[in-house]
């Protein structure tokens, strides 16, 4: 039976995203290092995929970039010309990077409250995320959870393309395999 700490606490060396927990190191993120520990041939294939490293492929590309910018970007008028304006992350995160994935960085701590009071977690930027070249804190590209969905330890769920976390994405980036 595979319960939250199986894979909420594997890797903390790596991981910059885990906090203290009832005496125990959990990690916000599970990310496809962690994955990898019952699924290594899945997350080999994955890794060598254009899907893995999305997020790099459109904010590294200056063509890429310039047309996501003048897509999401608010627009002004300077000395008679129509100008783009930076986009936020908050539009980039609800627009193409919500698929392609974001750079989480650990932004330092922060205290929050729950049933059992007062805890401190990592302050997360550019979170939640589940696009397909998430960066994570531990510096893995992905997120497993793009296609196959989170807490749902079920095999049907698994290989059925229609069951899956995002069913109207096209295709599962674990089938796209680079030579």
């Amino acid at each position: 039976m595979v319960g939250c700490y199986e894979c909420h606490s594997l890797n903390p060396d790596k991981h910059k995203d885990n906090f203290e927990h009832m005496g125990f190191k959990i990690n916000v993120i599970v990310s496809p290092n962690d994955c990898a520990t019952c699924h290594p041939v899945e997350v080999t294939e994955f890794s060598g995929s254009k899907k893995a490293h999305a997020v790099g492929n459109l904010a590294k590309n200056p063509l890429y970039r310039t047309l996501v910018e003048t897509v999401i970007s608010k627009k002004a008028v300077k000395e008679g010309k129509i100008v783009p304006l930076d986009a936020s992350d908050f539009t980039r995160m609800e627009t193409c990077f919500g698929c392609h994935g974001t750079e989480v960085k650990v932004a330092g701590m922060q205290e929050i409250e729950t049933k059992m009071g007062s805890i401190e977690v990592p302050n997360l930027t550019q979170w939640p995320n589940q696009g397909t070249g998430r960066i994570n804190p531990d510096g893995s590209f992905g997120a497993c959870s793009a296609c196959h969905a989170r807490h749902e330890f079920s095999i049907e769920v698994a290989r059925n393309l229609h069951l899956r976390a995002v069913p109207s994405r096209t295709g599962c980036p674990c089938m796209e395999r680079l030579p």
